[in-house]
């Protein structure tokens, strides 16, 4: 295997594997991942649902190019359909009443107000006397992240992409107009390297003299547990101040406290003591007992200081890009930052999403605040 590369993508995650299979089609694109094998960390512990209100104004144009652009995976890669509807109950007590009604009002008609009938009737176990206010999204769906993840990694190996596995970046330096990459694989020439390396990003940066742009890793916690006969096809329910939210999947429930605890990037594991405080929470508007052992983990969901993905070339660095930040939205806006980043690489054979501005999104941002 030949040690020159057109580009390579660090981090064989969504965002990395997504980018490489679009970029494959056209380039020598080397997939570096430094885990045993793609996806082990964020990607992998994702319990994906796709909601088009979810994120905010700069993110929800993302999700909203990647459901167009779901419609269009290729059947050879994708076999079956990776989204299943999937509704969402919003619950709000007297303290989160004001949060739903903001959010009902920002959802351009996504999340339709409703008696607490109509959302115990949707949800049965809903404790009636524990919320005074409830919404409806019909939009929602659940995403197969495995079989989405999946799908490109096949579909960069089709286009000749090569994918490099347990591959742990020891030096990254200046090597004419382009990059050196010292690999516990051996070395590796490139002139452009993109950043998928999610909460490993601004270390990434670090190790090739880049400015980091401020990620934060966040822990999030959540676990399977009991789930009665017959709620496979309920909603998820989550409340207004996202305390918690049950996700029924495949006969169980996931239970998550729907914690953000700012930690650094590391091998993430279930905090015993923030679960059972999301098993309180839930305890707390929901009629359910759970009596066995939950199986529990953990992800981490990484930021941008603004919580707004991070897409572009370093404005100091030349043939380094960024592919970052994407938070706990990244599954689902993936296919839709893909085509933003595809442009903004190789603009003269992939096309700008007219729906995108990429300033938006501009790593060059947190230099001009800084």
């Amino acid at each position: 295997m030949t040690n020159a590369h057109d580009i390579v993508v660090i981090g064989a995650g969504i965002a990395g594997a997504s980018l490489a299979a679009e970029l494959a089609s056209t380039a020598r694109v080397l997939l570096l991942e430094r885990e045993a094998r793609p996806g082990m960390h964020s990607t992998g512990r994702s319990a994906a649902m796709f909601h088009l209100t979810y994120g905010g104004p700069r993110v929800q144009p993302l999700s909203a190019l990647a459901l167009e652009r779901f419609g269009m995976l290729d059947p050879q890669f994708w076999p079956h359909p990776v989204l299943a509807p999937r509704g969402m109950v919003m619950i709000a007590d007297e303290a989160g009443e004001a949060a739903l009604a903001d959010q009902v009002a920002h959802s351009s008609g996504a999340l339709v107000p409703v008696t607490s009938a109509e959302a115990q009737a949707r949800f049965p176990l809903l404790r009636p006397e524990a919320f005074c206010a409830a919404a409806i999204d019909e939009s929602g769906q659940d995403i197969d992240v495995d079989a989405l993840h999946q799908g490109y990694l096949r579909q960069f190996a089709a286009r000749g992409g090569t994918l490099m596995c347990k591959a742990a970046i020891t030096r990254i330096a200046r090597s004419g107009s382009g990059w050196l990459l010292e690999t516990t694989n051996g070395p590796l020439t490139t002139p452009l390297i993109v950043n998928a390396a999610g909460a490993w990003g601004d270390q990434l940066a670090q190790l090739a003299g880049v400015t980091p742009v401020g990620l934060q890793p966040k822990l999030r916690t959540a676990a399977l547990i009991e789930a009665p006969e017959g709620s496979n096809h309920w909603p998820m329910l989550i409340d207004a101040l996202e305390t918690f939210y049950v996700k029924p999947d495949a006969g169980r429930f996931i239970l998550s406290p729907a914690d953000e605890t700012d930690v650094e990037a590391h091998d993430a594991a279930a905090d015993d003591m923030t679960l059972a405080e999301g098993a309180e929470r839930m305890a707390h508007y929901i009629d359910w007992e759970v009596r066995k052992k939950p199986v529990a983990w953990a992800g981490l969901r990484t930021f941008s200081p603004d919580r707004v993905p991070v897409i572009g070339f370093d404005p100091d660095e030349t043939g380094f890009f960024w592919l970052v930040g994407q938070g706990g939205f990244g599954v689902q806006s993936a296919a839709g930052v893909v085509a933003l980043a595809a442009h903004l690489i190789a603009p003269g054979t992939f096309r700008q999403p007219a729906e995108l501005d990429p300033q938006h999104y501009d790593p060059a941002r947190f230099r001009r605040s800084a």
